[in-house]
């Protein structure tokens, strides 16, 4: 079992998971660029309990891959996390967006995370957005889009 205590940051090369306990229970995973290759092994299985999503790539190749219950938006990282193969939202997840106002305000739309091989499972519940916010799936990607209402167009 891994005695090391702390955030796991993956921001280059390949991090690869090769057994259970490789990562301390409750972990915070922090994707800032890399690869976190699981192997067929989960989240769950680690007990991890929040990531960070601010680029880079995960890997799982157990058919399915049961995301953290807690899910945080790097704004400004400047490029989405990619989970490779079939994803799950577990049930009573959250997403906590902070500081979305960083964003430039001719940017509508921020992609944060894209699951190829799709996505399931109902979605989290939003933290940490006003009222100018929200978070949407967009087939399968998911998306921060800035609501700028109804648009009245005369003629």
């Amino acid at each position: 079992a891994n005695t090391y205590g702390g955030a796991t940051t993956v921001a280059g090369g390949t991090l690869k998971i090769g057994e259970s306990g490789a990562l301390p229970t409750g972990t915070e995973v922090v994707m800032a660029g890399g690869t976190l290759d699981l192997g067929t092994h989960d989240f769950a299985e680690f007990g991890v309990g929040t990531m960070t999503l601010g680029g880079g790539t995960v890997v799982n190749d157990a058919g399915s891959l049961v995301l953290p219950a807690n899910l945080k938006v790097a704004v400004g990282s400047g490029a989405p996390t990619v989970f490779a193969g079939a994803s799950v939202f577990p049930s009573g997840a959250t997403v906590t967006v902070s500081d979305p106002e960083s964003i430039p305000p001719d940017v509508n739309r921020y992609v944060f995370a894209t699951f190829v091989g799709g996505v399931s499972g109902p979605m989290p519940t939003v933290v940490g957005l006003g009222g100018d916010w929200s978070v949407k799936m967009r087939g399968d990607t998911m998306v921060l889009s800035r609501n700028r209402g109804a648009i009245l167009i005369l003629r």
